[in-house]
């Protein structure tokens, strides 16, 4: 059991929380903690409390603040109020790691799958145009010349000085 300090209900409050298996960030691909917490709340509370945690479900948030970072809460948490006190309710449920991307991130992260399919596909075409110029000057309809021109015109240019620079120009470097 472990401790966290999560804003709730318009204060910061000391919960006891149990650590479950980590889930994985889609965007960084690093493991985010996750944890399951157990709130005695006033009935008399209990529609403001169910709010927050309704729109602290949602993928946009407003997220639960909380001292180490912000906490998505998942889906299906439960409600009880049996036991002595029928006036406390008993809330079950888990929160998740909300991983905060920055800015810079985000141009990185946004074209990444159509940046990577453009990729593969200049890649097999580079690989069709190699495999068509073979079969064409294997059967005489392209002489060993023109098939060098061609393959040579299809082969990128070496970069420039500057333009090598560029691409290991970095905004952010670990200490």
């Amino acid at each position: 059991m472990t401790t966290l300090d999560i804003e709730l209900l318009g204060a910061m409050r000391e919960l006891a929380a149990a650590q479950l298996p980590s889930d994985t960030s889609i965007h960084s691909g690093r493991p985010l903690r996750r944890f399951a917490l157990e709130l005695h709340v006033p009935d008399e509370r209990h529609q403001e409390l169910e709010a927050e945690l309704q729109a602290a479900a949602t993928a946009e948030g407003p997220h639960l603040r909380g001292s180490e970072g912000r906490w998505r809460v998942l889906d299906g948490w439960s409600k009880v109020s049996t036991g002595r006190r029928r006036e406390i309710c008993i809330y079950r449920m888990e929160v998740q790691e909300v991983q905060e991307v920055q800015e810079a991130e985000v141009p990185d992260l946004v074209d990444q799958p159509f940046l990577a399919r453009t990729a593969e596909r200049v890649m097999a075409n580079s690989r069709a145009l190699a495999e068509l110029l073979e079969e064409l000057h294997a059967r005489g309809v392209l002489d060993e010349g023109r098939s060098l021109a061609i393959a040579a015109a299809a082969t990128p240019r070496p970069l420039t000085r500057e333009e090598a620079r560029e691409l290991c120009r970095t905004d952010r470097l670990s200490h």
